[in-house]
């Protein structure tokens, strides 16, 4: 089985924006009513007997529940009947805009100046047994030409008219307004409709709320009572950080980081490693170390930012070195910084049933959630279809199609008794296989034994040819097929 990280996936399902465009929420109300006081930064002090996640009246948080354990999986928009994200709108204001899951703007002019709207892929309705049901917009967005990185793009959002007839030449608008051909696909079109004014979509602002004297929780908050648990922020470093593995324990660790990566260099050869920048500003360099080959955690280290790597290069572990075009900034690694400057946390496991959620608190009180399923033994689970139900099964070992898979593991010659793999060290209790077509489902095994005879596999051409036992994994066969109750049903809903 595969345990749960350190802080693997935070849930921050609403970037309102970076520090910098963060909205003020000053003066707004609360989700009880009263006024919200605003402190020296313009961000609202929230009473910290609210609870961290609340619906509005009109702003819904969509949720995934197994027994008392819920993810939060996005909003919707009750009186619109969308789905929607925090985007900034074209007044400037941080609103809660529909998803854009189903349609597009593309053009049907070489110069882009002739927008119409591509219905695109719906999601089958049996994605995870109804768990993200589909919603046809009956929007479409654009964003404005530019850089994203740090949400200051503006959204408009347009109705859709009626359908029309396929156009014979479809062109699309790049990010960097470039206007380029595309072929016009499967997907059915229709006429542009006028722009939707911003003020008909929930207005949403951020709000802080002390946790401790080292950390304060941020939360996402709209007029209508939306309250959501969004970041973390170290009061002193005025950082935006995440629960981090360390060498001193877990630790709120800063995001405004770069990321020491294996194959990135600061030299043409590959020895001198470098960090890339994927948020919007780096204030330091992290890198992360396994301390063995059963560590899928690791431990992160800091450093101060080096200078900026002009010309990179990508290779390393037998690879050429190449020079790399980066699409962020690469920096060099600069000097130690003590981990220990930084707030400590601690992993909670919420709930009472079979399944929980990991929560990280400080001083008792919550400052994050993953956003995984976990069991009462800490174990991963997700959300897959078994026996026709939503069920929170372990992550899948098998794919399973009609002659296998190329690299698969198998006991015979013939390439027709199936072996699970897992890491020599790990301790595997089920074994999972989906089909890998949607809405066929997912089959679940108990562990079999220990396979130590011949390995058998597929190459490229699907022949059944002899390999190798990899040194670091373990071989197992399938045991008794379990049925779905084995485990806890997942059901959606709203909070």
């Amino acid at each position: 089985m595969i345990r749960a990280s350190l802080g693997a996936s935070l849930l921050v399902l609403l970037p309102v924006a970076c520090s910098s465009s963060e909205a003020s929420s000053a003066n707004a109300p609360s989700p009880d009513g009263g006024a919200l006081e605003a402190d020296a930064s313009g961000d609202a002090s929230l009473p910290i007997a609210a609870p961290a996640f609340k619906s509005g009246s009109r702003l819904k948080l969509l949720v995934r529940r197994a027994g008392d354990a819920f993810q939060v999986t996005g909003l919707k928009d009750a009186q619109r009947d969308e789905f929607c994200n925090v985007r900034k709108a074209t007044d400037g204001e941080m609103r809660c805009l529909p998803t854009n899951t189903t349609q597009e703007i593309v053009f049907t002019d070489a110069s882009c100046k002739s927008p119409v709207a591509r219905t695109q892929y719906i999601p089958p309705k049996c994605n995870l047994g109804a768990l993200a049901p589909s919603i046809v917009s009956t929007v479409a967005l654009r964003a404005d030409p530019g850089s994203d990185v740090c949400g200051t793009r503006a959204t408009t959002v347009f109705a859709v008219g009626s359908p029309i007839a396929t156009p014979a030449s479809v062109f699309f608008l790049s990010e960097e307004g470039v206007c380029t051909a595309v072929a016009p696909g499967s997907g059915t079109f229709s006429a542009l409709g006028a722009e939707i004014p911003p003020a008909s979509f929930v207005k949403v602002t951020t709000a802080d709320e002390a946790r401790g004297t080292e950390l304060k929780a941020r939360f996402v908050v709209s007029d209508d009572g939306l309250r959501q648990l969004q970041s973390v922020r170290d009061n002193k470093h005025d950082v935006a950080c995440r629960p981090d593995r360390t060498a001193s324990g877990t630790r709120c660790l800063p995001t405004e980081r770069a990321d020491v990566l294996p194959n990135i260099f600061a030299d043409a050869t590959c020895t001198t490693n470098a960090a890339v920048t994927f948020a919007c500003t780096a204030k330091y360099v992290a890198a992360r170390k396994l301390r063995d080959t059963c560590d899928l955690q690791g431990e992160t280290s800091l450093f101060t930012v080096g200078a900026v790597v002009a010309s990179p290069f990508s290779g390393g572990g037998g690879s050429a070195c190449t020079a790399y075009a980066s699409p962020t900034p690469v920096v060099g690694i600069g000097a130690p910084v003590s981990e220990q400057e930084f707030p400590s946390v601690d992993r909670v496991l919420a709930g009472t049933g079979p399944v929980r959620t990991v929560e990280w608190q400080s001083g008792g009180q919550t400052v994050a959630r993953d956003e995984s399923f976990v069991t009462a033994e800490g174990e991963l689970c997700f959300p897959q279809l078994l026996g026709g139900s939503a069920r929170c099964a372990p992550p899948t070992r098998l794919f399973l199609d009609d002659t296998g898979r190329a690299g698969d593991a198998f006991a015979d010659a013939a390439c027709t008794v199936r072996l699970a793999t897992a890491e020599a060290c790990e301790t595997l209790a089920f074994i999972t296989m989906a089909s890998g077509v949607e809405c066929s489902g997912t089959r679940v095994f108990a562990r079999g034994a220990k396979h130590t005879g011949p390995i058998y596999t597929l190459d490229a051409g699907k022949a059944c040819v002899g390999a190798a036992a990899e040194a670091t994994k373990a071989y197992y066969a399938l045991g008794a097929e379990l049925p779905a109750s084995t485990f806890a049903e997942v059901t959606s809903g709203e909070l």
